[in-house]
């Protein structure tokens, strides 16, 4: 949209026509001219900024709405829907895989995004896990379950620390300590 009057500049369907192939919960992110996305069609896929254009689109990873950005804004991350995590560069005309951490959650499909601070990369799962990778490597660092309900989005506060909240009604703060 154009900010000074809020008119639309593009939309991107992707061709898609039915509503369960959009990526209705994912939050956008954007980096190197590009928005990433992905969907329940479980692609992930890269838009031009200025056109609104697919550059590139991929179901390698089976990715299912979510996506991060590392603080950098050269990597994206997103979970699969069994197990792991992926990072893909954000540079480039075609999707490259900078790497792939199994990370253990087993099946999972909930909407929360990953989030980066302090080069360590931050996630939740539907079974209340949290944990956290190392943002360059996917090295897993950590692991802890809250509970057994979702876990929204966390808020990193440090490469130490997160803010959550859960589906059953908490909210905390996680500190893991070295």
């Amino acid at each position: 949209m154009d900010k000074a009057d809020g008119k639309a500049l593009w939309k991107w369907t992707g061709g898609l026509t039915r509503m369960h192939f959009s990526p209705a919960a994912v939050w956008p992110v954007a980096a190197d001219g590009k928005v990433f996305i992905t969907d329940p069609q479980r692609a992930m896929t890269a838009i031009d900024l200025e056109t609104g254009s697919t550059v590139w689109r991929t179901f390698r990873s089976m990715v299912r709405e979510t996506i991060g950005l590392s603080e950098d804004g050269e990597r994206i991350y997103s979970k699969t829907m069994n197990d792991s995590i992926v990072c893909y560069a954000t540079k480039g005309d075609q999707p490259q895989e900078v790497w792939a951490s199994n990370v253990g959650f087993g099946y999972e499909h909930a909407p929360s995004m990953q989030a980066e601070k302090g080069g360590v990369m931050f996630g939740s799962i539907k079974e209340g896990l949290i944990f956290a990778l190392e943002g360059k490597t996917g090295k897993v660092l950590w692991k802890h379950k809250i509970e057994n309900s979702l876990i929204n989005t966390v808020v990193p506060l440090s490469e130490h620390e997160v803010l959550f909240t859960a589906t059953s009604g908490e909210v905390g703060r996680l500190k893991i300590k070295n």
